[in-house]
């Protein structure tokens, strides 16, 4: 009974991507423009008769995004790596690059640098990691009370580690 369900849903998937393709004309054509190739310079576009032409500045702004993406993810996983093996400030080094190079990835990202630091005892740069996330990324209520706290508790560590170094 499950392999005739498993059956049938995939023949609907095949005949809904079917109908997708000559409802919205997505069949090749030799009029529409192709990617012919991707390099370190950007994508190049043509119409397989004319050569390569320069992206558009839309196309080169996604490719831009894709690759700041991808450095940032690189670095979380690094950082994690390092996190890991308790190379701290190695991690922090690889979050902080994540946290520059991804612009969309700063909550993430941050939370992972903010935590390394705490780690460090390096709470002064937390705290600004802190401040940026509130001052410039889009967080719920939730969101904003979570770093609110986190930024408590960073003050009150180094309020505390500042206290035991003047006794």
């Amino acid at each position: 009974m499950k392999s005739k369900v498993i059956l049938i849903v995939g023949a609907l998937l095949i005949a809904l991507a079917i109908g997708l393709i000559y409802f919205f004309n997505l069949t090749p054509s030799s009029s529409k423009l192709a990617v012919n190739s991707i390099d370190e310079k950007g994508i190049f576009i043509g119409d397989g008769k004319s050569g390569l032409e320069s992206a558009s500045d839309e196309a080169k702004e996604f490719a831009s995004t894709v690759k700041a993406l991808n450095q940032g993810w690189d670095n979380i996983d690094l950082g994690n790596s390092y996190d890991n093996a308790g190379q701290y400030e190695k991690a922090a080094t690889a979050y902080k690059k994540a946290y520059d190079a991804d612009p969309g990835n700063r909550i993430f990202s941050g939370r992972k640098l903010i935590e390394t630091y705490e780690k460090l005892s390096r709470y002064d740069e937390a705290i600004t990691v802190v401040d940026e996330i509130l001052k410039n990324e889009q967080l719920v209520d939730y969101g904003i009370e979570k770093y609110t706290n986190i930024r408590n508790r960073l003050l009150a560590a180094r309020n505390q580690t500042t206290a035991q170094s003047n006794t």
